[in-house]
């Protein structure tokens, strides 16, 4: 088995080519091992697709499926366009989330994200205001007038309670800047 690994803004995958659908979340658990395997946040296998350049399965370190990861996508089309999997600098490929588009310029990627979804927008957690926004992924987002200080053990008790990502933001001068905690704990 060949596989390759990437780095996408701070994640880092590894991808591999398959012809055919399958679980393999026993796979992405030890392909991702940081002390045994390969070491990566997810696993992101490349298939066929008759009616796209390919589509993909997604496993995170732990073996659980995802529909979408915004690094990934950026990640697996670079990856594909090196292949040869899409052609003329474009990438589009089916994901759990829905279709993706990117664009490759040599090691800079940008992907069309699906549109965002708002589950919630009524969230209280310890006197904040929090959103629940599916991207393809959940993620609880709060506006803040400062970003830097986040409490990591914050950030893990929302995620285990959300099952979501968790990012903070602030809005300056028409900028968003936004810091996400992939809070990590052990599933059972």
């Amino acid at each position: 088995m060949k596989v390759t690994k990437y780095s996408a803004n701070g994640n880092d995958f590894v991808l591999l080519l398959a012809q055919k659908k399958e679980d393999r979340s026993a796979l992405a658990r030890k392909l991702c091992h940081r002390q045994n395997g390969v070491g990566a946040d997810g696993l992101v296998v490349v298939l066929p697709h008759p009616d796209y350049d390919f589509e993909w399965e997604f496993y995170n370190s732990d073996g659980s499926r995802a529909d979408m990861c915004g690094n990934a996508s950026r990640a697996v089309a670079h990856f594909a366009h090196e292949k040869g999997i899409s052609k003329d600098n474009k990438a589009e490929f089916l994901t759990g989330a829905g279709v993706i588009r990117a664009t490759i310029n040599g090691l800079y990627v940008v992907s069309d994200m699906v549109p965002p979804r708002v589950i919630r927008d009524d969230i209280d957690e310890e006197g904040e205001r929090w959103w629940l926004i599916d991207s393809g992924v959940p993620h609880l987002v709060c506006v803040r007038q400062e970003i830097e200080h986040f409490d990591i053990e914050q950030a893990r008790a929302l995620r285990q309670k959300y099952n979501a990502n968790v990012n903070i933001c602030k809005i300056k001068d028409d900028t968003l800047y936004v810091i996400t905690k992939r809070a990590k704990f052990q599933t059972r």
